[in-house]
């Protein structure tokens, strides 16, 4: 927990790159991107730096973390619903949610806990694009793809570019095996990739340009 609580205090000592690039020990940190901390950051908010205990900020920085969890146990829920109806999806979530690995990691403020329930929901989403079908849905293959799209953002801005190698094997066993149009689907997948490069390479350019030491 050392460095989101530095960055948090450079944020509200009048630094206002800290929103864009985190610090560690005083010194701009680029090796990693910067949603993990802006989310801290925004859980933190309302806490003075100079005052706050570092209990309450553990506190809220692990309510964060159960709640992506549950991002995570309802992304669970979506792909089973979609593969195998309610009971299942149930089944699973609950199998999941309950489970003591899960239960212990959700409770861990850590880049993992981040990035497990960005992934899980990058592919819930190509999973829910990779089903749709002609009969009165036309919003849903963009909408899954959209939601794919956001997820695999959220978990590249979290750890980097090996949330590709995490999404990226399941997003191309969705749109192989569930899709009716797997043209259309790889397609949507290559241009969400696309968009995300480009997107996490902007980051890094602007980290560059503000730290370039």
């Amino acid at each position: 927990m050392t460095g989101p609580p530095k960055a948090g205090r450079r944020e509200h000592r009048g630094e206002p790159d800290a929103w864009r690039i985190p610090t560690w020990n005083g010194r701009p940190r680029i090796q990693k991107p910067p949603l993990f901390v802006w989310l801290n950051l925004l859980a933190w908010r309302g806490l003075s730096p100079e005052t706050a205990k570092v209990e309450d900020l553990a506190a809220r920085a692990r309510w964060l973390a159960a709640g992506l969890s549950l991002i995570c146990v309802a992304s669970v829920f979506a792909i089973g619903l979609v593969l195998a109806g309610p009971d299942l999806a149930l089944i699973a979530s609950l199998a999941t949610g309950l489970s003591a690995g899960f239960i212990r990691q959700g409770r861990y403020a850590s880049y993992d806990t981040h990035l497990m329930a960005w992934v899980t929901l990058a592919v819930a989403g190509a999973v829910w694009a990779s089903c749709w079908t002609e009969n009165g849905q036309a919003l849903r293959r963009p909408a899954g793809w959209a939601i794919a799209g956001f997820g695999l953002l959220a978990a590249i801005y979290t750890k980097g570019p090996l949330a590709f190698a995490l999404v990226a094997p399941a997003w191309t066993v969705a749109a192989w095996l569930l899709s009716s149009n797997r043209a259309r689907d790889f397609v949507a997948m290559l241009a969400a990739a696309v968009f995300n490069v480009a997107a996490l390479g902007f980051w890094f350019f602007i980290a560059r340009r503000i730290a370039p030491n």
